[in-house]
């Protein structure tokens, strides 16, 4: 588990950091869960108290913007792909928690299902 690095941290802070994990440790309990829950108990807390808009918010007001001007059918078709492929991957997360790899690991899931149809199975 990585306590930062130098010069982020001093070799004075480092030592009290590791003190302060192997307490965690001597208490039965995992330091890098403890460290998670902390990360997940904060983004619940700013997320309650914040006016940061969700990621499914966000993609409404864009699609409203997008879809001016496109054929009809075509945006329905849009519409149907990103609520079906996309969000669903996102629920729950405001958009300023979402970051590339979130985005990458979307774009894989979506991309295997097409690479499986262009894989057909020839017989001879």
């Amino acid at each position: 588990m990585s306590l930062r690095s130098y010069p982020e941290v001093t070799l004075q802070e480092a030592r009290l950091l590791h003190q302060a994990q192997e307490k965690i440790l001597h208490r039965g309990l995992n330091p890098m869960e403890v460290r998670k829950e902390g990360k997940r108990a904060s983004k619940a807390f700013l997320r309650a108290n914040s006016t940061v808009k969700s990621f499914a918010e966000v993609e409404k007001e864009w699609f409203e913007h997008w879809k001016a001007g496109k054929d009809c059918e075509y945006a329905r078709q849009m519409e149907g792909r990103i609520e079906t492929d996309i969000l669903p991957c996102f629920v729950g997360n405001s958009i300023d928690e979402i970051e590339a790899p979130d985005v990458a690991a979307m774009a894989r899931a979506n991309q295997a299902p097409l690479e499986s149809m262009n894989h057909r199975h020839v017989v001879n």
